[in-house]
């Protein structure tokens, strides 16, 4: 899970991070909000964008959290690469 402001001076890193986790073959989903400045998680409980990041946040952890097999194959994935 990638979360990404819409105004944020970084935001090009965002996206060539999640389009080299893609290439690895590493699950990933990149949410851009839009308008939104860097640090714009710090103000969950004043602004809507981040308090629905955060929820997409906690959803997306859940998500994973909860589905066993794709946490297994992350393992192995793991294991592979820490060999090479």
């Amino acid at each position: 899970m990638l979360i990404a402001a819409g105004a944020d001076c970084l935001l090009d890193d965002s996206v060539r991070l999640a389009d080299r986790l893609t290439e690895a073959d590493v699950p990933n989903r990149l949410s851009i909000h839009s308008g939104a400045l860097h640090s714009f998680l710090q103000l969950a409980g004043h602004l809507d964008a981040a308090d629905r990041a955060i929820t997409e946040i906690a959803t997306g952890l859940r998500e994973v959290l909860l589905a066993p097999q794709w946490s297994q194959q992350q393992i192995k994935r793991q294991r592979q690469h820490a060999r090479r």
